[in-house]
């Protein structure tokens, strides 16, 4: 049984049209067609009689047998680990302010575990979301042109919520115990630590879906050509993060110094120019797909190559000079 979102689809694709040549016909937006497909909205009336026409289907052969979208997942277990990690923290900087008697003294005491609560929060609103509006835009990867299965991905959208609120619980946990432990060298190893937990957390689950989350076996292979993407923009994001660490951990660049606010200056457009390429490369590989063709790099590539080279070398400049 389908939704009524996959009937479209399916129709769609057995005419070999493209959604923009599908939304061309109905006299709506490629948009449009995107979240009919997608079960986010429902064409009216005249909008399914408009499509049995052109696919030669009855309007009551689309609505039959249809598979409703599926309910909002329960987020209760989301919310008691999201509480248990807030309820840590506090409790561990409420310790901090009675030994040292002084807030400012705390939070000074408390330093990187801040990113704890931010990580936690940011993960709990935003997937609990994602799981109770069953709309995956937030979720970091997440293709609005893909043949998702909405079942599974919400059940790797909640098990990965699950994975993170747990790492960062325990890393809660494992910080205040050696609290009178704890060294500068100690919390970069632990934090280092916590931020190789999320990855694998991250990729053990995304192995663990990988081969159900499509409802067309054969899409994975169709956007491998993308991989090139996703490498390009990660190689890219570490090598400006490998400047910014190695010119901290060698004293070059102080903190709170000019030359921290000017390298931060550089970043800020870097991270802009490669995010907006990642967002224009994207779309035109799902253009391809749907026309048949393979995707390359382009020109739009060579020209941020270039733009980021010049950008790390600045940044380098500033770090090392």
């Amino acid at each position: 049984m389908k939704t009524l979102g996959e009937k479209i689809a399916q129709l769609r694709r057995e005419k070999k049209l493209t959604q923009q040549e599908f939304a061309d016909r109905m006299s709506v937006s490629r948009q449009a067609v995107s979240n009919w497909e997608r079960d986010k909205n429902e064409p009216d009336v005249s909008a399914l009689k408009q499509i049995g026409k052109l696919f030669g289907v009855d309007m009551n052969e689309l609505l039959d047998d249809v598979q409703h979208p599926a309910k909002p997942m329960d987020t209760r277990r989301l919310t008691v680990l999201y509480a248990a990690v807030l309820a840590v923290n506090l409790i561990y900087f409420l310790s901090l302010v009675q030994k040292t008697s002084s807030w400012t003294a705390a939070f000074g005491r408390y330093g990187f575990r801040f990113v704890f609560v931010l990580i936690a929060t940011s993960i709990y609103f935003a997937l609990s979301f994602c799981l109770r509006s069953h709309d995956y835009s937030l979720l970091s990867g997440y293709d609005p042109h893909a043949p998702y299965d909405q079942e599974v991905l919400g059940e790797m959208t909640a098990a990965l919520a699950t994975m993170i609120l747990l790492d960062t619980l325990g890393f809660s946990i494992l910080t205040g115990v050696l609290e009178s432990w704890i060294s500068s060298d100690l919390s970069l190893l632990l934090f280092i630590a916590y931020l190789f937990c999320l990855g694998l957390a991250i990729i053990t689950v995304n192995l663990k879906y990988r081969n159900r989350l499509y409802r067309d076996p054969q899409y994975p292979q169709k956007v491998r050509g993308g991989i090139g993407i996703t490498v390009f923009f990660l190689t890219a994001v570490i090598l400006a993060a490998a400047i910014l660490i190695i010119g901290g951990v060698s004293g070059s660049v102080k903190h709170n110094s000019p030359q921290a606010a000017f390298q931060v200056i550089i970043l800020l457009p870097y991270l802009l120019i490669n995010i907006i390429w990642l967002m224009i490369e994207q779309d035109k590989l799902h253009r391809d797909i749907e026309q048949g063709k393979s995707y390359r790099f382009g020109g739009n590539t060579l020209m941020l190559a270039a733009a980021d080279g010049i950008l790390l070398v600045l940044m380098g400049l500033i770090g090392w000079g």
